[in-house]
């Protein structure tokens, strides 16, 4: 039996996310899949992006409350990493390096026995996009012209930013779907390898796809940004105050102790 995938509405929720990953290894379990059971239940291994960016949005409100623009900017960039990371669709999906349920016949690069896909993270995600920046930016300029800031309604409290991520989540695997990449790696691949020919095709292929997923992702880190700022009362005379320097912001986001990532179990502590 399939598990009872939250609806939208009821997705921000930690009693609703524990529940499925209850339900996704009993699933695995019950098809002996040991592997996967265990994997589901470890809380290390359960994602709980949505809810790391609800907890930074209530830190950052907080700084800027506090004047506190140093601790601001380092959770801001923090959050730049989640977000950018819900903007790609091989991370908000089970595909997320390939179908395992598809085995092949060939060797990985790690002479692992492969699967259907496996091996197109890094082609696409590094590689592809490392060797086509160049293309690639002025792909996004392009798409800007005329766009004057984020253009999205800004939420209200780290709920709503947590929300907004969900639906960057979805619509990005709506503009290029997870199994696109799939197809399109394999179809590229040479003899079964990972070839510059390989990630050129690609380029062709997704392209426009990849500029508008993260235009979308910048458009969403901004809006958070936006709403925290003024979700913490943020002025003009705390901007024109004296700057924190990069040493500054980087030693904040270095101490062990700030704004640590959580499990399910504790996160809920810090969603205000």
């Amino acid at each position: 039996m399939a598990p009872n995938v939250p609806t939208n509405t009821d997705l921000i929720s930690i009693t609703a996310w524990k529940d499925f990953y209850r339900q996704m290894a009993q699933r695995a379990e019950d098809i002996g899949d040991t592997d996967a059971a265990a994997q589901y239940r470890e809380p290390l291994e359960q994602g709980l992006l949505p809810f790391r960016v609800w907890q930074l949005f209530a830190a950052m409100a907080g700084f800027v409350q506090e004047s506190d623009l140093t601790g601001y900017l380092a959770a801001a960039g923090i959050l730049a990493h989640y977000v950018g990371d819900a903007s790609q669709p091989l991370h908000g999906s089970i595909y997320a390096d390939g179908d395992p349920s598809r085995p092949i016949d060939r060797l990985d690069d790690h002479g692992n026995p492969a699967f259907y896909g496996k091996g197109v993270h890094v082609a696409y995600e590094s590689t592809m996009v490392t060797e086509h920046a160049g293309d690639l930016i002025p792909l996004i300029d392009a798409q800007l012209q005329g766009r004057v800031d984020h253009g999205l309604t800004l939420c209200s409290n780290g709920k709503g930013a947590a929300e907004a991520t969900m639906t960057l989540m979805t619509d990005a695997a709506t503009i290029l779907p997870p199994m696109t990449l799939l197809d399109s790696f394999e179809t590229n691949l040479v003899d079964g390898r990972n070839l510059p020919s390989t990630r050129d095709a690609m380029w062709q292929q997704l392209g426009d796809a990849t500029a508008q997923v993260m235009i979308h992702g910048a458009a969403t880190l901004a809006m958070i940004w936006d709403a925290a700022w003024r979700k913490g009362g943020g002025t003009a005379a705390l901007l024109a105050g004296a700057a924190p320097s990069a040493a500054e912001i980087r030693a904040r986001y270095l101490d062990n102790n700030f704004l640590q990532s959580c499990t399910l179990d504790d996160v809920e502590q810090h969603l205000t």
